[in-house]
């Protein structure tokens, strides 16, 4: 009975032991340096609305709009 005791004993010291010393080696780690590196581009964008340009916004009412958006030929 004292042996299964202190097996049971040592074998939730044991466990405790390697879930905290994992954790401490998965808090305590290191990684390497990250750069975000962002750059200008020319992107030219036109956005037109073919049905017209005022609406009367009316809660309850479907507008209908068909937009048309182009993107320049000389863009990045």
């Amino acid at each position: 009975m004292k042996k299964k005791s202190l097996a049971l004993l040592l074998s939730i010291v044991l466990v405790i032991g390697i879930a905290a010393g994992g954790s401490l080696a998965w808090l305590m780690a290191e990684t390497q340096k990250v750069t975000n590196t962002f750059t200008n581009s020319d992107l030219n964008i036109k956005l037109e609305e073919t049905t017209g340009k005022e609406y009367k916004m009316i809660p309850g009412w479907k507008i209908d709009k068909a937009p048309k958006v182009t993107v320049d030929g000389d863009s990045e």
